[in-house]
């Protein structure tokens, strides 16, 4: 049996409240993959695309549905966890950007505490701190790149990557691509999730300590979901819960420890977990929902 590592992902990576039981080898000691909705550390098992796991015998693809694949019995869960999150907005709009890290939870922050409701809170790697690293990462989008790979710094961080304008559509296949290091090379792919429209303004969707947030949409695919993240330097708030409820719904509970500048984002996400090493990756694809009047729900919001 092979050890087990103990970290903390997102976004995303066991359920908020409950690192997944997965992981494991095959007779063959082949490493074998898990599905996953897209919610940060949702643990639930819908999946789309080929993911890859590496392992010191080489790299085994499987390809994974709506089911999940072939269950993993290990007996214990893998505790080593991290995100690969990339998050769309509209073309005329800013906010699309893509997210690295891995340490224990989503965008690779570890949680604080329990979960409270769809919400749970996050400690980031600050700027001194180190963190492990998988090398350079590449997005590609039909059989393209999307930009210069992603960089670990000296201390193993990924700075956030900007775009300019929408980096992928609607059904579009992102896969991403690393050629590992403390973390291992891995590959895997997610379809990206269709547009989703509120059916309030994008002006009546900024959180607010006093008042929290109630987001509602008309119910959208099962095995998608619809997440706040809310991100300062060291400090995530994910909130998520699957798309065909129709409904997030913030307390000002919930927000009670934010203090300061955040930037937010409310997006419709995809992904699948994937197994590389003691390691389990999130792979995270978003598309940033917008209001009824055509408005991107993301900006930044002072608490």
């Amino acid at each position: 049996m092979r050890g087990i590592g103990s970290v903390v992902a997102l976004l995303i990576a066991g359920c908020f409240a409950n690192a997944p039981t997965v992981g494991g080898a095959d007779s063959t000691g082949a490493e074998t993959t898990r599905g996953s909705d897209s919610g940060p550390d949702s643990g639930e098992g819908s999946t789309t695309g080929t993911t890859t796991s590496s392992t010191s015998e080489g790299a085994t693809t499987e390809k994974t549905d709506s089911t999940g694949v072939t269950p993993l019995d290990m007996g214990s869960p893998l505790q080593k966890h991290g995100e690969l999150m990339i998050r769309a907005s509209l073309a005329s709009q800013p906010g699309s950007i893509w997210r690295v890290g891995f340490g224990g939870g989503a965008e690779g922050c570890a949680p604080m505490g329990e979960p409270e409701g769809p919400c749970q809170s996050f400690r980031c790697p600050t700027a001194g701190e180190p963190t492990p690293h998988a090398g350079a990462i590449a997005l590609n989008r039909a059989g393209g790149p999307l930009g210069a790979p992603a960089l670990p710094d000296e201390l193993g961080h990924y700075p956030p990557v900007p775009y300019a304008e929408t980096p992928f559509g609607p059904d579009d296949e992102v896969e991403f691509v690393a050629d590992g290091a403390e973390v291992p090379a891995f590959s895997g792919s997610v379809i990206a999730p269709a547009a989703l429209n509120l059916l309030q303004s994008g002006a009546d969707t900024v959180p607010s300590a006093t008042a929290g947030l109630d987001v509602t949409w008309a119910p959208a695919a099962a095995g998608q979901r619809v997440t706040l993240r809310m991100r300062a330097a060291d400090h995530l708030l994910a909130c998520s819960v699957g798309a065909d409820t129709g409904m997030l719904q913030i307390l000002p509970s919930n927000l009670a420890a934010l203090s300061g500048a955040y930037d937010y984002a409310v997006a419709l996400e995809q992904g699948t977990e994937i197994v590389a090493g003691d390691w389990i990756v999130q792979l995270t694809v978003g598309v940033v929902v917008r209001g009824a009047d055509d408005e991107a729900v993301a900006g930044m919001v002072s608490l």
